[in-house]
């Protein structure tokens, strides 16, 4: 017994005392918790002492337990020459399902923080039983989880349209996940939902999420989706460009602007002669022109901004009609001079009283001769000259006054019946 080392002579002496006292089983070495299961002991459990003993205790050689591993450990030594040997894993006392082996299952994240033990029981046919344990290890945080396929944007980011970020795939399975968009890499402060709405400041910028995936049990993981760039919301018509004033030539146009959703940057207006352009109309304002007159003239108002479709729509003013001029003067057409043959015949007013006549002032006047209600060929001057064929006839002046862009002004006057 002298050559036995210390652990064993007290193991030797505890055998002895064990017969003296004529027990039918030798009692289980100290447990490391005070909870512990009982052990269902192998073989007879009784027979003879054989001095089946602990040398060394068993020991985890795992140096971390960790969630999401398995655990190894040792059976120790043993006096007496046991010939038989059955393991059990426990935590916090409890056995852990399918830990018959000096490798135990994977720890389950139910086993977090908690004090992982190993229990050997040895024996020997028609010897005692003896059991012993481990010291404890506390069961520590798993591996952090990995993407197994990484987060992914629903689509391009686009100012006041929502994008959704995909939670990705994790190993382990997360159990939850937490959303941080970035903007040009810096955080976006309070945009932690799984949904982000980018603004017209973050037009042209990298948009990205970090999704950090968690699991009871593991540290948690980390995984960025690919940046995307922000795109200007698109252009769309709410009400269309409207116009006030009358297409009477030398009249204004003012065109008020529609309205877009979109924010675009600019809006510009051109007046249209036909539905094309007229040259160097791009104001909000028009006068109508001379080349106008007879024509239909309407506005385009264009919205455009960077990286977007223009948007146009277009508002007919109507055809553009001359402007009214009228006879203003208290004086009348007269025909003056003789009715006889070979007399000469003028009107009563000069030709600048004519023109002078008209509101606004008339820029040409002309002249024709009739007879009856015949046009006198080649009559057109302001004096006429009475011949042979007048004889008879009632002869009138037609007078027509005309200004650039607006109706003329016609003033009749007739003679008596011509005479010899």
């Amino acid at each position: 017994m002298s050559s036995l080392p210390p652990r064993g002579r007290m193991l030797a002496t505890l055998a002895a005392a064990a017969l003296t006292l004529s027990l039918t089983a030798a009692p289980a070495a100290a447990r490391p918790c005070l909870d512990c299961e009982e052990p269902e002991l192998p073989g007879p459990g009784g027979g003879s002492l054989c001095g089946i003993a602990p040398t060394s205790e068993p020991t985890i050689t795992t140096a971390t337990p960790r969630v999401g591993l398995t655990a190894t450990g040792t059976r120790g030594t043993w006096a007496g020459n046991p010939t038989t040997f059955s393991y059990q894993w426990l935590v916090d006392g409890t056995a852990v399902a399918g830990g018959g082996a000096l490798t135990s299952p994977a720890l389950p994240a139910s086993t977090y923080g908690k004090e992982l033990v190993l229990r050997v029981i040895a024996t020997r046919e028609t010897c005692e039983t003896k059991v012993d344990y481990s010291a404890a290890k506390v069961v520590a945080v798993g591996s952090g989880l990995v993407a197994t396929s990484t987060p992914t944007l629903s689509g391009d980011p686009k100012v006041g349209d929502p994008v959704t970020v995909s939670t990705g795939t994790w190993s382990p399975a997360a159990s939850s996940h937490i959303y941080q968009w970035q903007v040009d890499g810096v955080d976006v402060a309070g945009a932690t939902s799984s949904q982000f709405t980018p603004s017209p400041a973050q037009v042209g910028k990298a948009v990205r999420v970090r999704v950090t995936a968690a699991t009871p049990g593991h540290s948690t993981g980390s995984a960025l989706t690919p940046a995307r760039t922000v795109l200007p919301d698109d252009l769309a018509k709410v009400s269309a460009p409207t116009v006030t004033g009358t297409a009477v030539f030398g009249r204004t146009l003012t065109a008020t602007p529609g309205a877009y959703d979109g924010n675009p940057a600019v809006v510009s207006v051109e007046w249209l002669r036909n539905g094309t352009p007229i040259s160097g109309a791009t104001a909000l304002t028009y006068r109508v022109g001379l080349k106008d007159v007879g024509q239909v003239v309407s506005v385009r108002e264009t919205a455009s901004k960077p990286g977007v479709t223009d948007v146009s729509q277009v508002t007919v003013v109507g055809r553009a009609v001359a402007a009214t001029m009228r006879w203003a003067s208290a004086r009348k057409l007269q025909v003056k001079g003789v009715a006889r043959l070979s007399r000469r015949l003028r009107p009563s007013l000069t030709g600048t009283a004519l023109r002078r006549g008209t509101s606004p002032d008339a820029t040409r006047v002309s002249y024709q001769w009739l007879r009856g209600t015949t046009v006198i060929r080649k009559a057109t001057s302001r004096t006429y000259v009475l011949r042979r064929a007048d004889l008879g006839k009632r002869l009138r002046l037609r007078v027509t006054l005309a200004r650039p862009g607006h109706r003329v002004v016609v003033l009749n006057a007739r003679t008596t019946r011509i005479r010899r």
